[in-house]
């Protein structure tokens, strides 16, 4: 039988070492109140518990916003459960920053599925498949949706055709 103390000890995280987006994309489904999803919330938060706004919409239940505007990062929770995580780039940093008053920093480290920033928009349809277009309210198309596993990515891009959010949600 082997006794906690004799497993090798795991080597120490570097701290310039970049955040792995995958990992706060194990977040979704999970419970907020769970041991994990909470150190990993307060990991995104420098090491504190963090604060969220709460919205109550009847008949729908309670939902709750979790901002790391220093880690480029939004989690967002519905009736308990991480329901999205999205990690944002240059552009939509600014656009989130006019409609928070919060200065935000652009996200890190590697995003989910080995996207980067610099991807162009047929880079990542030819990486991620068959892509859905999303338009915004007026109808103009402004990303691309992808299912991958039981999870959508919503995508967006820059002016400059790159890629400038990454939203990851349980559809």
């Amino acid at each position: 039988m082997i006794s906690i103390r004799s497993l090798p000890r795991q080597p120490a995280r570097n701290r310039d070492e970049p955040l792995d987006g995958g990992q706060v994309v194990d977040l979704l489904t999970r419970s907020v109140f769970e041991p994990y999803a909470q150190s990993m919330l307060a990991k995104l938060n420098g090491g504190a518990a963090p604060s969220f706004a709460t919205v109550v919409l009847p008949d729908h239940g309670e939902g709750r916003t979790f901002d790391f505007p220093n880690q480029g990062i939004r989690v967002q929770v519905w009736e308990g459960k991480i329901s999205s995580v999205s990690f944002y780039g240059d552009e939509a940093r600014s656009v989130l920053e006019a409609s928070t008053s919060s200065k935000w920093s652009t996200f890190r480290g590697r995003l989910p599925l080995g996207l980067s920033w610099d991807d162009t928009r047929w880079i990542v349809r030819s990486h991620l498949g068959q892509a859905r277009p999303i338009s915004n309210a007026e109808g103009r198309e402004e990303g691309d949706g992808f299912f991958v596993g039981k999870l959508m990515y919503m995508v967006r891009y820059s002016t400059t055709r790159k890629l400038t959010e990454v939203n990851v949600l349980v559809p």
